[in-house]
């Protein structure tokens, strides 16, 4: 099995793209979520490095007894993604900016 490496960290950021960059990045992140169970490392807001085994497929939310649907009329927050945290069996946020790697995670919910 291959595994997508996102690295952020190796993409260059100025004060001009930050913005679209961000962009980019939610949806690039939240695609691979809709579609994977992904492993996240990010800065917590008080300094700590967290890794998170996370995902937003439909059946890893029904399962968990969550509705998939989303409000189409609600706005996304670009700045950070809101995602179900498998092994802490919760709901888990992380800033798009915080995140230090992102890759596909060969953990399986069965």
């Amino acid at each position: 099995m291959e595994t997508k490496v996102i690295n952020p960290t190796q993409a260059i950021f100025n004060k001009e793209s930050l913005e679209v960059d961000l962009t980019e990045r939610y949806n690039e992140y939240t695609n691979l979520l809709k579609t994977n169970m992904c492993e996240v490392t990010f800065t917590k807001v008080n300094g700590e490095k967290r890794i998170m085994t996370c995902s937003l497929q439909k059946h890893v939310l029904e399962g968990a007894g969550f509705t998939s649907t989303l409000d189409p009329t609600s706005t996304p927050n670009m700045n950070a993604i809101a995602c179900y945290d498998i092994k802490a069996n919760g709901w888990r946020s992380f800033r798009v900016d915080s995140v230090t790697n992102f890759k596909l995670s060969e953990y399986r919910v069965v």
